[in-house]
C-alpha cells in the first residue's frame, strides 16, 4: 500500500504539479491549470506578458472558476438546481468575455491580419469541463490515497459536490471525442442545402479531423462559437451516449471513449 501510495504521489505531482502537502485551494488551482493547458494546447496563442499578467484574462478567469467552484456545493442544495444552466453557461460565457474583451493586439494575427487563434466558446467549454473531470477523478483517488488534511478538504469542498453531480458533467468536446462519436455512436453527419444540426463530419484519414455541423456550416471543436451551437450538439451526444451504453454517466463514458479514441 505505501508503494502504491508513493506511486499516486509521484503521478499526481508529475501531471498536475501538486504536493502532498499542498492545501485543498493549492490542489484546486493546479487542476484549473493543468486543465486550460489541455484546452489551449495549440488552438490558442496568446502573448507571454497577456497570459501572465496578474490582471490579465487568464488569471480572471482563474478566479472565476474558484468562485464558482467554491459555492457548487451550496448551489448544488439549492432548489431546483440545473447544472448546465448555473454553473456551466455562465462560467464559459464569463471566462470567455474575460479574454475577448482585450480586444486586438492579444492573439498572433496571420498574413491578412485576421486572428486565427482566439479565446472561443468550444475552448472554453473544455477548460470548464476538464477542469470538472479532474476534480472528479482525483476525489476518487483521494478516497483511497488521501490522508493528507488538504486533499481531505479538496474532496469536501469540491470532490464531493462534483460526484453529486456526475450524472450532469459534460463530456470535454475535443477531437477525440467527436471521433468517438463518429465512428462508435453513429454521429456521421453531412451538409445539406438546410444543414443538419448536431452531426459531424471527418476529413482526412491518416490523422483526421472532426468537425460539428451546425446550419450548413462546419466547427472544429475548438471554434466553437457560441453556447447554442455547443449545447445543441452536447445533447445529442449524451442521448447518443445513453442509447448505446445504458446507465452510464456521459463522463465516465468519455474516459474509454477518449482512451480507445487515442491509441
Amino acid at each position: 500500500m505505501k508503494q502504491a501510495k508513493e506511486a499516486i504521489d509521484f503521478l499526481i505531482f508529475s501531471y498536475f504539479g501538486s504536493k502532498p502537502t499542498d492545501q485543498a485551494e493549492q490542489i484546486l488551482d493546479r487542476v484549473i491549470e493543468r486543465a486550460y493547458r489541455d484546452a489551449s494546447s495549440r488552438v490558442l496563442s496568446l502573448k507571454d506578458d497577456v497570459r501572465d499578467e496578474k490582471e490579465g484574462p487568464k488569471v480572471k478567469a482563474k478566479d472565476k472558476i474558484c468562485e464558482y467552484m467554491g459555492k457548487l456545493k451550496e448551489l448544488h442544495e439549492s432548489p431546483g438546481f440545473m447544472y448546465t444552466e448555473r454553473i456551466h453557461t455562465p462560467l464559459c460565457e464569463g471566462i470567455e468575455k474575460e479574454f475577448c474583451e482585450r480586444g486586438e493586439g492579444i492573439y498572433k494575427l496571420d498574413k491578412k491580419g485576421k486572428s486565427r487563434r482566439t479565446f472561443t466558446y468550444g475552448i472554453a467549454q473544455k477548460w470548464i469541463n476538464m477542469t470538472m473531470k479532474y476534480i472528479y477523478l482525483l476525489n476518487k483517488l483521494f478516497d483511497e490515497f488521501g490522508d493528507e488534511e488538504g486533499r481531505r478538504q479538496f474532496c469536501g469542498n469540491y470532490g464531493k459536490p462534483v460526484s453529486g453531480i456526475a450524472k450532469d458533467l459534460h463530456v470535454p468536446l475535443d477531437n477525440y471525442i467527436l471521433g468517438a462519436a463518429f465512428e462508435k455512436l453513429g454521429m456521421q453527419g453531412c451538409i445539406t442545402k438546410n444543414g443538419q444540426q448536431g452531426c459531424i463530419t471527418k476529413k482526412g484519414q491518416k490523422e483526421p479531423q472532426y468537425y460539428i455541423v451546425s446550419n450548413g456550416k462546419e466547427y472544429p471543436w475548438s471554434r466553437i462559437p457560441n453556447e447554442r451551437i455547443y449545447n445543441c450538439f452536447r445533447i445529442k451526444l449524451e442521448s447518443n451516449i445513453k442509447v448505446k451504453n445504458s446507465g452510464v454517466y456521459p463522463i465516465d463514458w468519455e474516459n474509454t471513449a477518449w482512451l480507445e479514441q487515442a491509441k
